[in-house]
C-alpha cells in the first residue's frame, strides 16, 4: 500500500455541517480538543431555518479519530438537549429529506490546499491506483496487469484521495460487486456523502450506467465535479447537493430505484440517513456501508437489519470496516391440504 497520510504538510481537520439555525448558533461553544481547537471559519443560511457551517482544527493525524468522535458527540448532545427543551423547534424529516443535521469530515492542507503529497501515485487496492492531480502515471491501465483502474483525484483533501482506510474498505466492497458482474450499463448507483467523488468515479469506471453523487459541502461538490471531468465519467456521474437531492428524490420518486447504494459516512450521520438511503435501494439491490471501526461491526449490522437489510460480506483494513448488505428475502411457506 502507498502512504495513508500527507505528513510532509500541515493538515487541518475540517467539519462541514448542515443544521437548524439554533444548532449552528452553538457551534462557537464547541470546547477545545487536546492539541488543537475547533475554529468556525464559515457559516451561511441556505434555506429558511437551515444553515451550513465549516469548522477547522489543526491536530496530528493520530488525533483525528478521537476529534471526530468528540465533535459528533457534542453535536448530538446539543441537539438532544434542544429537542427535550423545545421539541417544536426540531424539523420533522420527510421520507427522503435530509434529517435534523448532516455532518461530514475531511482533511485538507491548512496552509496550501493545492499542495501535493510526496507520493503522487498510490496503490489503493489490488486493482485500483490513485493519481493525484498534477501528476501523470507511467503505468497505463491494462486489463492484464495488476492495476486496470487508475483514478485521477484532486489531492487537496486527504480523505478524498482514496487512502483513508474507510474509503479503501468501500473500494474493496465495490471490487467484490464488480467481480460478481453487478456493475454494468443497466446499474444505477447512489453515492451518499461523495466527498471528492472517488467512490462514484470508481463505480462509473467499473461499468455502472448511472451514478448520483450527493454531498452537503459546496467545496466537496466542486472537487467531485472536477474529478469526474478529469476521469472522463462526467456523462455518467451526476453530482448534486443535499438540497438538490431533497428536491430530486421527491420529484423523481427515487424509492426502490438504485441497484447499489454507497454510504461511506460517520456512524451518527449513517444512522440518520439510513432509512432514506435504504428506501432508495431496489429489493434485489446492494448497500455498501463504510466509515466505522471494526469494533462497531455488530452495531452497523444491527442498524442495517432495522431497515430490512442483511449483511452478506465484510471487508477490513487498518482497523476500519465495510459491509455489503442486501434486502432480506422473506419466504412464504404454503401449506397444502
Amino acid at each position: 500500500m502507498g502512504r495513508d497520510n500527507l505528513n510532509s504538510h500541515t493538515l487541518a481537520l475540517v467539519a462541514s455541517i448542515r443544521c437548524p439555525d439554533f444548532l449552528s448558533s452553538k457551534l462557537h461553544k464547541i470546547s477545545p480538543i487536546k492539541n488543537g481547537t475547533w475554529r468556525l471559519t464559515d457559516i451561511a443560511q441556505t434555506t429558511e431555518g437551515i444553515s451550513t457551517a465549516t469548522l477547522t482544527c489543526t491536530i496530528p493525524e493520530k488525533e483525528w479519530d478521537r476529534a471526530i468522535q468528540s465533535f459528533s458527540e457534542k453535536i448530538d448532545s446539543a441537539l438532544s438537549k434542544q429537542s427535550h427543551s423545545q421539541p417544536d423547534t426540531i424539523p420533522h424529516s420527510q421520507p427522503f429529506s435530509i434529517p435534523e443535521y448532516d455532518l461530514m469530515f475531511s482533511v485538507r492542507g491548512s496552509d496550501d490546499t493545492d499542495s501535493l503529497p510526496e507520493e503522487p501515485i498510490i496503490d489503493v487496492t489490488r486493482s485500483i491506483r490513485v493519481i493525484h492531480s498534477g501528476h501523470k502515471s507511467t503505468h497505463r491501465p491494462d486489463k492484464n496487469k495488476s492495476f486496470p483502474i487508475e483514478i485521477i483525484v484532486d489531492a487537496g483533501w486527504a480523505f478524498g484521495t482514496g487512502t483513508h482506510p474507510s474509503t479503501v474498505c468501500a473500494l474493496m466492497a465495490l471490487e467484490h460487486l464488480e467481480s460478481q458482474n453487478l456493475l454494468n450499463s443497466r446499474c444505477r448507483v447512489l453515492d451518499m456523502g461523495t466527498g471528492t467523488g472517488i467512490l462514484a468515479i470508481a463505480a462509473a469506471i467499473m461499468g455502472a450506467g448511472e451514478v448520483v453523487a450527493v454531498d452537503i459541502d459546496p467545496e466537496a461538490l466542486q472537487s467531485a465535479r472536477k474529478n469526474t471531468l478529469a476521469n472522463k465519467v462526467h456523462h455518467k456521474v451526476r453530482v448534486i447537493s443535499a438540497q438538490e437531492w431533497e428536491r430530486v428524490s421527491k420529484s423523481e420518486h427515487h424509492d426502490n430505484t438504485f441497484d447499489i447504494c454507497l454510504a461511506n459516512l460517520t456512524p451518527s450521520v449513517a444512522a440518520r440517513l439510513m432509512p432514506s438511503i435504504s428506501a432508495c435501494l431496489k429489493h434485489n439491490g446492494y448497500l455498501i456501508l463504510a466509515g466505522f471501526k471494526n469494533g462497531a461491526v455488530a452495531t452497523a449490522s444491527s442498524m442495517l437489519a432495522k431497515q430490512g437489510l442483511q449483511q452478506m460480506e465484510q471487508f477490513e483494513h487498518r482497523g476500519w470496516g465495510a459491509i455489503v448488505a442486501t434486502r432480506i428475502q422473506i419466504l412464504k411457506v404454503h401449506q397444502h391440504g
